[in-house]
């Protein structure tokens, strides 16, 4: 994950995922424009189970073909390993997506 998520763009989160040959999928969180609040790459990804999807988040699975576009412009985001703050977050996101809401009746 990025040591500084709010502190980067789509475009770097993505470049930094094309460079990494560890990297299979990337997830990243929209706030505006093409700022994110959170880069996380994933090593090993099941369809299934994981990356996990929530809202307001945007997943890009690697693909085998090579990236037309030239990404040497933008810089890579410096990346440490994860720890519980992702899992937490979309833990509360799903918990408030289950919630019935008040105002439907």
């Amino acid at each position: 994950m990025a040591i500084d998520g709010y502190d980067t763009t789509e475009d770097r989160c993505l470049a930094t995922c094309q460079r990494d040959k560890r990297c299979r999928a990337a997830v990243y969180g929209m706030v505006g424009g093409r700022s994110v609040f959170t880069c996380e790459f994933y090593e090993k990804f099941n369809t299934k189970s994981a990356p996990v999807y929530t809202t307001y988040v945007n997943m890009y699975m690697k693909r085998s073909s090579e990236c037309k576009l030239p990404i040497s412009h933008l810089s890579s985001i410096e990346m440490i390993p994860a720890d519980n703050s992702s899992l937490k977050r979309r833990a509360k996101l799903e918990k408030l997506i289950g919630r019935k809401n008040p105002f439907l009746g």
